[in-house]
Protein backbone atom coordinates (compact mmCIF):
# COMPACT_ATOMS: atom_id res chain seq x y z
CA UNK A 1 0.00 0.00 0.00
CA UNK A 2 1.04 3.28 -1.16
CA UNK A 3 -0.09 6.94 -0.05
CA UNK A 4 0.35 9.96 -2.04
CA UNK A 5 2.35 12.61 -1.30
CA UNK A 6 -0.39 15.13 -0.45
CA UNK A 7 -2.92 12.28 1.44
CA UNK A 8 -5.38 11.98 -1.08
CA UNK A 9 -5.08 8.84 -2.96
CA UNK A 10 -4.31 5.09 -1.66
CA UNK A 11 -2.48 2.83 -3.70
CA UNK A 12 -3.75 -0.91 -2.73
CA UNK A 13 -2.44 -3.74 -4.40
CA UNK A 14 -4.71 -6.73 -4.77
CA UNK A 15 -2.14 -9.48 -2.42
CA UNK A 16 -0.83 -10.82 -5.68
CA UNK A 17 -4.01 -10.54 -7.85
CA UNK A 18 -4.31 -8.23 -11.11
CA UNK A 19 -5.32 -5.01 -10.06
CA UNK A 20 -4.43 -2.30 -8.02
CA UNK A 21 -7.70 -0.06 -6.06
CA UNK A 22 -7.22 3.52 -6.26
CA UNK A 23 -9.00 4.89 -3.20
CA UNK A 24 -9.88 8.48 -1.95
CA UNK A 25 -8.12 8.92 1.25
CA UNK A 26 -10.85 11.14 2.09
CA UNK A 27 -13.83 9.24 1.52
CA UNK A 28 -12.85 5.48 1.08
CA UNK A 29 -14.22 5.58 -2.08
CA UNK A 30 -12.34 3.17 -5.05
CA UNK A 31 -12.19 5.87 -7.74
CA UNK A 32 -9.98 3.39 -10.60
CA UNK A 33 -9.06 0.33 -10.72
CA UNK A 34 -5.48 -0.32 -12.56
CA UNK A 35 -5.60 -3.86 -14.28
CA UNK A 36 -1.67 -5.41 -15.04
CA UNK A 37 -3.35 -9.07 -14.96
CA UNK A 38 -0.01 -9.80 -12.99
CA UNK A 39 0.43 -9.94 -9.40
CA UNK A 40 0.07 -6.89 -7.65
CA UNK A 41 2.75 -6.41 -5.16
CA UNK A 42 5.39 -3.87 -4.11
CA UNK A 43 3.34 -0.31 -4.40
CA UNK A 44 5.78 3.31 -3.61
CA UNK A 45 4.52 7.29 -4.04
CA UNK A 46 7.25 9.44 -3.50
CA UNK A 47 7.96 13.64 -3.54
CA UNK A 48 9.97 13.49 -6.49
CA UNK A 49 7.75 13.01 -8.98
CA UNK A 50 4.02 13.16 -9.38
CA UNK A 51 3.46 9.24 -10.42
CA UNK A 52 3.67 6.13 -8.39
CA UNK A 53 5.19 2.99 -9.00
CA UNK A 54 3.17 -0.18 -9.16
CA UNK A 55 5.46 -3.74 -8.95
CA UNK A 56 4.15 -6.74 -10.46
CA UNK A 57 5.33 -10.06 -9.67
CA UNK A 58 5.67 -12.54 -12.19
Amino acid sequence: MAISPDGKVIYLPSLEKAYWHVVDAGSGEVIRKIVTNSGAHNTRSGLATRSSCLNLRE
